[in-house]
């Protein structure tokens, strides 16, 4: 199997159900030693187990690919390398407590090389690489600022890191508050993208005087600038700005 091959491969198992098992069966066969030794490399690399009861780098991976919730190619790479930077990153304290400090540093240029070795577009490879060297941050969310906060869920690739994040919490330690957190900031913030409901309508208008035509769009148009602005927020507030609008427009001011 070529490289080529063994990267489409790869993408048909990361798009279909039970991941986890496609890759177990290319590590069983060698194939998975042969051309991503990377990851074949997290077997027996322990985790504390406070935070990662789970067991070690690869079992923990592959746990984390039989969660995705909704099987797509670019989410099941990032899932495979989010660790990998971790063999080369850990390290043990005085204690004899293990520490992974940088290691989605590490595993970003491991990814950078490891997608360039299979021959990835830029696109696919930015998009894969950004998700392995920003999963840590997610951790820390609630402890942003507010404008940060808006900024992360606003990125591009957002929904892909944030099940990567998903996954990441619920086989490990299973601290999911700021996976809700984020999902309810990101709801505040779709909710504010739509249009509020329309306060008048056609019959309205025509009851005001205003014959149907051109004008009632860019009436409908400037009430709801007005209502995404708050100055406008009951159907009385809309009534005024229709009596001012069409004074307005008697004095050829519109």
């Amino acid at each position: 199997m070529t490289r080529e091959e063994f990267a489409a491969e790869l993408d048909r198992i990361f798009c279909a159900p039970h991941a986890e098992r496609g890759i177990m069966r290319l590590s069983e066969t060698g194939l998975l030693a042969e051309h991503l030794p990377e990851v074949e490399r997290l077997k027996g690399v322990e985790q504390p187990p406070a935070f990662h009861p789970e067991g070690d780098v690869f079992v923990h991976t592959m746990l984390m690919l039989s969660h995705i919730s909704w099987p797509e190619a670019d989410l099941g790479w990032a899932v495979l390398l989010h660790d990998v930077g971790k063999p080369a990153a850990r390290t043990c304290d005085a204690s004899g407590a293990m520490h992974f400090y940088g290691h989605e540093e590490i595993g970003a240029q491991m990814a950078e090389e490891i997608l360039l070795r299979f021959g990835f577009g830029e696109a696919r490879r930015e998009r894969i690489v950004h998700a392995v060297r920003c999963h840590m941050r997610f951790a820390h969310f609630d402890r942003m600022r507010s404008s940060k906060q808006r900024s992360v869920i606003n990125a591009p690739g957002f929904a892909l890191e944030l099940e990567l994040h998903r996954v990441d919490c619920l086989c490990s330690n299973g601290l999911l508050g700021n996976y809700v957190l984020m999902l309810d900031l990101l709801h505040e913030e779709q909710s504010r993208e739509q249009d509020p409901e329309p306060l008048l309508s056609g019959q309205d208008l025509i009851g005001a005087g205003f014959a149907p035509g051109p004008v009632f769009s860019l009436i409908f148009r400037r009430i709801l600038q007005e209502q995404k602005a708050g100055r406008i927020l009951t159907k009385e507030d809309a009534l005024k700005f229709l009596c001012s609008f069409k004074d307005k427009m008697k004095c050829g001011l519109q």
